[in-house]
């Protein structure tokens, strides 16, 4: 079995999440095992992804960066509180959009799964490319 990762901003009301939706409704559930990775949980056609499917958010459940932060405190998790921190802070001094994806995407541990596909399923240059590029082992991205 194939194991593919779909990286994605959001499920929002939109033909590039209505086209994500088919086309995980058209792979077969016995030849690919898939997770969709979303920035953020709760939009209008979460519920329209195939129940075979795997949908995981990648920034938690923290409505804030300072919740994010405060919740990695209060676990010990002083190394990533930091880290979150730091590149919040150089996001928001970023001279491009480019440079502040790239920074958003260092906030986040890298996945210890490897892929046999990585698909970064949204408009060059978004954070799905980066955090695809750089915290995803795939056999192909």
């Amino acid at each position: 079995m194939k194991k593919i990762v779909i990286v994605t901003r959001k499920m929002i009301m939109g033909g590039i999440e209505k086209a994500l939706i088919s086309m995980l409704e058209s792979m077969p559930k016995d030849e690919y095992d898939v997770t969709v990775l979303v920035m953020a949980n709760g939009e209008e056609l979460i519920e329209g992804i195939p129940r075979h499917v795997k949908v995981k958010c990648l920034y938690g459940d923290e409505k804030s960066t300072i919740e994010k932060v405060w919740n990695n405190i209060k676990k010990g998790n002083f190394v990533s509180s930091l880290r979150i921190g730091w590149y919040t802070n150089l996001a928001k001094n970023a001279k491009t959009v480019y440079e502040q994806e790239m920074y958003h995407s260092k906030m986040l541990p890298l996945l210890d799964i490897e892929y046999d596909l990585a698909i970064a399923y949204h408009t060059p240059a978004s954070f799905p490319v980066v955090y695809v590029m750089n915290n995803i082992k795939a056999k192909k991205n």
